[in-house]
Parts: C-alpha cells; structure tokens; sequence
C-alpha cells in the first residue's frame, strides 16, 4: 500500500503548549525561587545536604493520572550523588554513587517509610512552613 504525503503545513505544529507549561510549572513548583530554597534544604530523611530535590511526597487532591501535586505537597528529599571517603592515609576513595532517597521513596515506598518512619504530610507542612517564614511577603494562595 502506497502512501500520500501530507501537504506542508503553513506553521509547525508546537510542541509544547508554553502557556500551560508556565501554569503547571507554578502549581506544582510555586516558582524558581522556592525551588532553589527547597534544594537548599537537608534531605527530609537522612540529613544529607547539598543533594536535596523537589519531591512531591503527598496528594493535594489536584493530582490526576500523570499529574504531580501542588507545591505545598513537596519535602526535601535527597537525590543520586556520589559517596567519597577519605581514609587514614588521607587519599580519597570513589565509592561510587548512590540513587538517593527521592528514587527510593518512589521505587520502594513501603520500605523507604519502614527505615525513616517519617509522616510524609508533616515533612511537606514543615518545608512549607520555612518556606513561609523565610519569605513572608509571599503569601499562600495569593
């Protein structure tokens, strides 16, 4: 079966819809600036700082198939880095990397609770409640 060429369009087709993006970008990040601070953050559940990620940890109700939650469900959780000792002799040791506990929160939720026993809700009100105090003149749901 032979096919026809479609005729050429007079625009391309888009991609990406930039208005939606820049939308959803706000509900599920609040903005640039709150995701820098977040990362900033030690990791909600070992401690490790300087890896930490957005991490949308609970439902907000907003959350559909495919779709992440708000931005006031995210905690700080750490994400793949490497692990670097330094023994006696004072050389350095590449042990590799570790995938961090944003991937395992994801991957094996119910082992990931069992080791950190955290309350996922309290770890998203605590980030957000920094947040808030670090930037008052950014009010919620303004």
């Amino acid at each position: 079966m032979k096919r026809t060429p479609m005729p050429p369009r007079a625009q391309p087709i888009r991609k990406v819809n930039r208005k939606r993006r820049v939308s959803e970008f706000a509900r599920c990040y609040g903005s640039k600036a709150r995701v820098e601070f977040v990362k900033s953050l030690p990791c909600a559940a070992c401690g490790v700082v300087g890896f930490s990620e957005n991490a949308h940890v609970t439902d907000d109700g907003t959350k559909g198939a495919g779709r992440k939650s708000g931005y006031r469900c995210i905690a700080p959780l750490c994400g793949r880095r490497p692990v670097i000792a330094v023994n006696g002799l004072g050389e350095t040791l590449d042990y590799g990397t570790v995938r961090g506990c944003h991937r395992w929160s994801h991957a094996d939720a119910d082992s990931f609770l069992a080791v950190w026993k955290l309350d996922m809700d309290a770890e998203a009100a605590k980030c957000e409640a920094k947040w808030q105090a670090t930037h008052p003149e950014r009010k919620a749901d303004a």
